[in-house]
């Protein structure tokens, strides 16, 4: 089951957020779900057991997860009353990057945290209680804006990252930090200047550094060089090229200035450190 795409029209766009209100009456087998957005699911009766990255959690009401995109295994059982429900919040890369350059300033995205799972799980509190109530009765009119259901979607994610410390970016962009790093080692050692990089991932040249920051901890052309002298070390050790046949390859308009950023590096030039 593909979702949020089970709960929508199959000829309408997906949009970047989509909520859901799912009440059931009957305990679900074990179904095998493959969320193509992030997924923040609010247990409000009965539980939910989830298997996502082989870590597996039974979730109780009052509970609520925050789930990365990919695939998972759900099993949804009925409260003691026979009744299951739950409020699902669906949320797209493309609405977390919006977020994250809007509030870049106020939110410290690039701070580190271990989230070695693909879900956490945390218990309602006040505010959680509180809007969960506004939210319900926003959606329970018969027609809902799409820029209200993003302002309050925007409401709780700040209110996690600021309250609860909870690093949004790092927790949810598995999987676009994969294919970030992907356009960005393929390109290594490419003539490609920043620009046209930034180009190709679809982002302006301001956006892309933050991100690349973010992931690398270091600049573009930082990280780009020292990519570069570690690939000409090997080159020069382990393939016997010379130093005149490789600096070009790597990138460098002159051997003088290859030669000047790798004695930097390893402190001796590349004609030594290919016999010593």
């Amino acid at each position: 089951m593909e979702l949020p795409r089970y709960f929508i029209n199959h000829t309408e766009h997906l949009p970047d957020v989509y909520i859901k209100k799912y009440e059931s009456k009957t305990n679900s087998t074990r179904e095998k779900i493959s969320l193509t957005h992030h997924l923040i699911s609010f247990i409000i009766e009965g539980k939910k057991e989830l298997i996502h990255n082989n870590t597996s959690q039974s979730v109780p009401e009052k509970h609520y997860i925050l789930a990365k995109s990919g695939n998972c295994l759900m099993t949804e059982r009925c409260s003691t009353n026979e009744k299951y429900s739950s409020f699902l919040i669906f949320i797209s890369d493309s609405f977390l990057d919006r977020l994250s350059n809007k509030y870049n300033t106020k939110i410290d995205f690039s701070k580190e945290y271990n989230y070695s799972n693909a879900f956490i799980t945390l218990t309602f509190d006040d505010f959680i209680k509180y809007y969960l109530e506004s939210f319900q009765e926003i959606i329970s009119k018969k027609e809902t804006s799409k820029e209200i259901i993003e302002f309050k979607t925007e409401e709780l994610l700040l209110y996690l990252a600021n309250n609860k410390k909870i690093n949004l970016y790092q927790l949810f962009q598995v999987q676009k930090n994969r294919q970030f790093k992907n356009s960005i080692e393929n390109n290594i050692f490419s003539e490609l200047k920043l620009e046209e990089i930034a180009f190709l991932c679809h982002m302006s040249l301001s956006t892309f550094k933050r991100t690349f920051f973010k992931i690398y901890n270091t600049t573009p052309s930082r990280w780009i060089q020292e990519q570069k002298l570690e690939k000409s070390a090997y080159s020069l050790r382990y393939e016997n090229k010379n130093p005149t046949e490789i600096y070009y390859e790597y990138g460098y308009k002159s051997l003088s200035s290859f030669t000047q950023s790798f004695k930097k590096k390893y402190g001796v030039t590349p004609k030594k450190y290919k016999t010593r």
